[in-house]
């Protein structure tokens, strides 16, 4: 008897090792990545003012920082963001929404820019597509470390940062 509750006891360990390793399913995509804002990355020192620089740029801010990107500024050259990565990003948000505990839902994103890579976060605006586009005017103003962030439409273009997990 106490043979077979070892056995028993080793075949339950056996198996707990296995599904707590390997899950119980596939990975999560929020397991694959992090979204946050523009401002926890440069905060937490994820990137740094020349990153800022170069994202405002890329985002047309330059005419709302002329002291800092001006004539003699020379961007870093943005690429192009992969479909690899596009397709973790909006896997990772659709995911984000569908579990999300206070209003659950179904989305379909799509990246509407891209303004380059750094140090592993890639800057990214996104939108919802089950969400159509309302006719409301709205502008966005950010500033980070005395870098200005500004855009304005029918839905709001705020910049987040996605960073492989």
């Amino acid at each position: 008897m106490r043979k077979f509750l070892g056995l028993l006891l080793t075949g339950i360990l056996l198996f707990c090792t296995i599904f707590s390793i390997g899950g119980c399913g596939e990975e999560s995509p929020l397991d694959k990545g992090t979204m946050y804002t523009l401002e926890e990355v440069y905060e937490s020192g994820g990137i740094d003012r020349t990153a800022l620089l170069n994202i405002a740029y890329h985002s047309g801010n330059a005419e709302h920082n002329p002291d800092e990107i001006g004539e003699d500024f020379v961007p870093i050259e943005k690429g192009e963001l992969s479909e690899e990565i596009s397709l973790e990003i909006r896997e990772y948000l659709a995911e984000r929404a569908r579990t999300d505990e206070e209003n659950p839902r179904y989305a379909n994103y799509e990246i509407t820019q891209y303004y380059g890579c750094y140090n592993g976060y890639y800057a990214v605006v996104f939108e919802d597509l089950n969400e159509g586009h309302f006719d409301v005017w709205e502008e966005y103003w950010t500033e980070v470390d005395g870098v200005i962030f500004y855009s304005a439409g029918y839905s709001s273009e705020k910049i987040y940062m996605w960073k492989r997990g």
